[in-house]
């Protein structure tokens, strides 16, 4: 137990130590690999579960939000993400691209995926 309490407060600090970092003036606007590299990342599994739980009806629309999500926030290859939706790594890159250009467009869209951002806790560091 006190294993459990260490190791989730060592992981709220270094989370809470990337965010400080990634705000700073030397930072901002870069990629840096060795804080992402501290970064939590949620599994596909975590994703698929809080997606469907958002977005029953559409099946396609959750499908590709699946994608996006898994494709930001994981850290997982294209063509490892593709393996669960049974595509090629260009396909999950399309869907991808769909939504970010339906999320500009539909505003309720993307304050729905804002609000599984945050459900999932997810890094405002994408990988």
């Amino acid at each position: 137990m006190l294993y459990l309490m260490n190791h989730s407060c060592s992981a709220m600090r270094i989370t809470y130590f990337v965010t400080i970092i990634s705000r700073t003036a030397v930072c901002k606007g870069k990629e840096l690999p060795a804080l992402k590299a501290l970064v939590n990342k949620n599994s596909i599994h975590d994703i698929f579960e809080k997606v469907e739980l958002a977005i029953p009806g559409d099946k396609a629309l959750a499908r590709n939000v699946k994608m996006y999500l898994c494709q930001r926030y994981t850290g997982k290859k294209l063509k490892e993400i593709g393996l669960h939706f049974g595509i090629g790594e260009s396909g999950v890159s399309q869907a991808c691209r769909r939504v970010a250009q339906m999320m500009e467009k539909d505003k309720t869209l993307k304050n729905k995926i804002v609000r599984l951002e945050k459900q999932l806790n997810l890094s405002k560091m994408k990988t």
